[in-house]
């Protein structure tokens, strides 16, 4: 019976532990996804900031030149949002190591999605617009 009792409590801990790398894992893989788009970020403002000095300053522009400043704008806060997420994660390595770590890996998993989603959102918001442009 002693037997029986160690052996379901090293399965049980066993899976823990494989459950949390599998987190682990999942939430390196969205990071690794999202920075793979950090130099898109970066081309697409780039471009957005050439096609704005392209256009004359006048009345008839303002709305475009305003939609331009917004895009890039968001563009740099996308990028900044993936630095601050990844200084996060690496400040919080004493929970990443702890043993009921958990709860730790399901909010990493919720605050990377966000990044990987606001970085994919800008920058088809940023495609759409640089189309929509014409220059």
């Amino acid at each position: 019976m002693k037997y029986l009792f160690f052996v379901m409590l090293s399965l049980s801990w066993w899976g823990c532990q494989t459950n949390t790398a599998g987190k682990e894992d999942e939430v390196m893989a969205i990071h690794d996804e999202a920075m793979a788009k950090m130099g898109q970020l970066e081309a697409l403002g780039t471009q957005l900031s050439d096609m704005k000095a392209q256009l004359p300053v006048t009345e008839e522009n303002a709305d475009k030149i305003v939609g331009i400043n917004n895009e890039i704008m968001a563009l740099r806060e996308a990028g900044d949002g993936m630095m601050d997420w990844m200084r996060a994660y690496r400040d919080n390595a004493p929970k990443r190591q702890a043993k009921d770590n958990a709860a730790y890996w399901a909010e990493e998993l919720i605050q990377v999605q966000a990044v990987r989603d606001s970085i994919n959102n800008v920058i088809d918001r940023a495609q759409s617009l640089t189309k929509n442009l014409n220059l």
